[in-house]
């Protein structure tokens, strides 16, 4: 067994490895996804290091240009600590951040010595029914275009104040403005409007060959509570399950209520997610 850097050559055994639990790696295999194919990721896309074994790939860790780090380990990777420590040396690169299940995050942590700012505690959730959620919804829903951009940055500002950033005064409107029109062609949105104002949003991160990542999911605090998001996400699934995908999404561990509402849309949850934040 021995971890090495990957390359073109091994994409098969990687998508191969990836596909094996596939909802629950469905950010690493976004990287080796296009919308029509696999592709390999170029140095400015990522870094992605490797387990190998006799019968193909064991492990992988992808390293992002952003300073990401989305690691999958197995069992008997615990024994070579020093190994990885050396070749994760040789790539040289920044960790803003290590993401992925809780046990590897936690595994990834004892070969660096950062510390950590913060860590964000998830539930990944997968739907495994493919059956279609009956119509009936008394609010107009719409898929939004690039043109949607102006009426829809307040509400995706927000999100981000109160889901994403660990430090709301970090807000940068600018950044926010162009990752969130970058989505908007990029990826598929919903709203729901009341009186002509969107309340709710959600929407399409990352894809995978069966399943689809949904993230986003915000409304308004003094809509809440209504059944807004649920008639949202009813529509966005359908939609997603009418082109062929199925849905898996993140909830903070502790939000019971968007965990409930979740459950109720038959998501189950099997697995704990981590974000680790580190000091520069």
């Amino acid at each position: 067994m021995s971890w090495i850097l990957g390359n073109k050559k091994l994409l098969p055994q990687i998508i191969n490895y990836l596909e094996k639990r596939e909802w629950e790696r469905i950010q690493q295999l976004s990287f080796f996804t296009t919308p029509q194919s696999y592709h390999y990721p170029n140095k400015n896309e990522a870094l992605i290091l490797l387990n190998m074994e006799k019968k193909g790939v064991s492990g992988i860790i992808v390293i992002t240009s952003k300073g990401l780090i989305f690691p999958i380990f197995s069992p008997g990777d615990s024994n070579k600590i020093d190994e990885i420590k050396i070749l994760f040396n040789t790539v040289n690169v920044i960790i803003h951040g290590v993401i992925g299940l809780k046990q590897d995050v936690d595994f990834f942590n004892k070969m660096i010595s950062k510390q950590i700012k913060a860590v964000n505690n998830y539930v990944l959730m997968h739907r495994e029914s493919m059956e279609y959620f009956a119509n009936g919804r008394d609010t107009a829903i719409y898929l939004a275009t690039p043109d949607d951009l102006s009426k829809l940055l307040p509400l995706e500002i927000e999100y981000q104040k109160e889901e994403v950033l660990l430090n709301p005064n970090d807000l940068n409107r600018r950044a926010i403005m162009y990752n969130f029109e970058k989505k908007l062609y990029d990826t598929t949105i919903y709203y729901l409007e009341e009186r002509g104002l969107p309340v709710t949003k959600g929407g399409t991160t990352y894809k995978s060959s069966n399943y689809t990542l949904i993230g986003g999911v915000f409304t308004w605090k003094e809509k809440r509570n209504r059944g807004l998001s649920r008639q949202l996400l009813k529509e966005l699934i359908n939609e997603q399950l009418k082109i062929g995908y199925s849905c898996a999404l993140f909830v903070k561990e502790n939000n019971s209520s968007a965990r409930h509402l979740y459950t109720t849309l038959g998501f189950i949850e099997p697995v704990l997610y981590q974000i680790n934040y580190y000091n520069k």
